[in-house]
């Protein structure tokens, strides 16, 4: 049962992960989750405190190679003493969540590919469908992010999955402005 549990944490992660992103329930049990770590105290200023909210992209993300992990989480860094509102809070639970889920996917598609071909790279015509994807994320940057894999791809012979994911979390982290020249 989401509602009955150990901690707050581990209440707030079930809650989250009851409903998949784009269910109907989904933005309930995020609110579910959100109220289950908000402050108790009534003098407190509302919302949740940076350290709970890390705590749970913490756990969100754990099923990720560690090295992802830490880059994803690095992204998703609040300052541990500062009070998280909802609009924070849902940004960085459904971007772990989605990240955690179209990398899961991703492996999935490297892991068939690599069997059925007996090459763990693929070109950029194979990442495309997984690039998109990713982009999808981050509309604002597509056309860079594109591009910049793209010419990897091109330059490196294709990218493993690991590979795959580190360009994408460099390039979200702080890649794009040296792309583009800034």
């Amino acid at each position: 049962n989401a509602t009955k549990g150990s901690t707050a944490l581990s209440r707030a992660h079930r809650f989250i992960k009851l409903t998949p992103i784009g269910r109907t329930n989904f933005m309930d049990n995020l609110a579910s989750a959100y109220d289950a770590l908000g402050n108790q105290d009534a003098a407190a200023k509302p919302g949740i405190p940076g350290t709970q909210f890390t705590a749970l992209l913490r756990l969100l993300c754990q099923g990720l190679p560690a090295d992802v992990r830490g880059r994803l989480l690095e992204v998703l860094a609040v300052d541990e003493a500062s009070v998280i509102g909802f609009k924070e809070f849902s940004a960085g639970v459904e971007a772990s969540v989605l990240f955690a889920e179209i990398l899961g996917e991703a492996r999935e598609y490297f892991e068939r590919m690599e069997a059925s071909t007996g090459c763990n790279k693929m070109s950029a015509s194979y990442l495309a469908p997984w690039m998109t994807a990713m982009i999808s994320l981050l509309p604002v940057i597509r056309g860079a992010l594109e591009q910049a894999l793209y010419h990897k791809c091109e330059a490196s012979g294709g990218l493993t999955f690991l590979e795959f994911v580190q360009e994408v979390l460099w390039l979200l982290s702080n890649g794009l402005d040296r792309f583009n020249g800034k």
